[in-house]
């Protein structure tokens, strides 16, 4: 899969939840755990996402967090 960000991820699906979300792991990221979650019964809904990473340096943590908010800004731009 290809994430927003232009990454090749691979890994396998954690867990979904219909209309709701789901997490995936990524091997490219030491098997970090990226979520993606929708709350709220009826509009707004909240939509959150997020990596929980471990293992990596902070100079990588960093960049990582750089790049989402860069390709994140972007989108939500639009």
């Amino acid at each position: 899969m290809h994430a927003g960000s232009g990454e090749l991820w691979t890994g396998r699906a954690e867990f979904i939840v219909l209309s709701r979300g789901f997490c995936v792991s990524v091997d490219s990221l030491n098997n970090a755990l990226a979520w993606l979650s929708i709350e709220g019964a009826k509009a707004p809904h909240d939509v959150q996402f997020w990596f929980s990473i471990y293992g990596l340096p902070a100079s990588s943590v960093s960049e990582i967090e750089k790049s989402w908010n860069q390709n994140l800004k972007m989108l939500l731009a639009t």
